[in-house]
This record gives structure tokens, C-alpha cells and sequence, in this order.
């Protein structure tokens, strides 16, 4: 089953069911702070917004939680084009990750040539 909308997730009947959420940061933080991720959650999946560690802390504050992920894909992608498991023990700012299986993605500079 799919939930259509994110918040409305501690409402939602068979919320014991519920394994993976797939939202932007913002919509998380809101759920976290309803209480209102399901036990039963394992694996995060955030994309569409910039993502904080300080969320990602907050996530992995529910006993259930194993993974979190940063999925990004820019405007032009209709889905994700990089991503990243995020570690529990990790400090700094998150990055994007390294592209999804079968793809390159390249960082390039104002005349669009490749970065090293």
C-alpha cells in the first residue's frame, strides 16, 4: 500500500506495516516531531530539499530506523540521479552521494568543463 501524503502517516491505517518513508526533509521533521513515524519504519528515504545532519541525528533516534538515505536529482531528472546511505556516526555537512547504478554524473564549472 502506498500513503499518498507523509503527514498523514500516524492516522494512516496499517501504520504496522509501514516499512520505508520516502519524503522531503521537511515533511520528516514534522513527522518527528507529531511522534508520528511508525515503529516499524526501517529506511528513510529523503530527496527535494537540502538535508541537515542534525536530521538525520533525529532520525536515527528511532529504535527502528537502520538506513537514511539522500536521494538527488535536479529539476531536469524526472527521478533520482545520486544517493547516499547516511551513517549514524557521521559528522559534517551531507553530500549527494555517488550516482545510482549505470549512470556517471559529472561537476563542472561555469564553461562546462569537467571538475577534478
Amino acid at each position: 500500500m502506498l500513503a499518498g501524503n507523509a503527514l498523514a502517516l500516524p492516522q494512516w491505517v496499517g501504520t504496522e506495516k509501514v516499512r520505508l518513508v520516502n519524503t522531503v526533509p521537511s515533511a520528516m521533521a514534522e513527522l518527528l516531531r507529531m511522534k508520528g513515524v511508525p515503529a516499524s519504519v526501517r529506511v528513510v528515504n529523503l530527496a527535494g530539499e537540502a538535508l541537515h545532519r542534525s536530521l538525520v541525528k533525529q532520525i536515527y533516534e528511532q529504535k527502528t530506523v537502520a538506513k537514511v538515505f539522500n536521494l538527488y536529482g535536479p529539476s531536469e531528472d524526472t527521478t533520482y540521479s545520486t544517493y547516499v546511505c547516511l551513517k549514524k556516526a557521521e559528522t559534517g555537512s551531507v553530500g549527494i552521494g555517488r550516482p545510482v547504478a549505470n549512470t556517471k554524473a559529472y561537476v563542472v564549472d561555469e564553461e562546462c568543463n569537467r571538475r577534478r
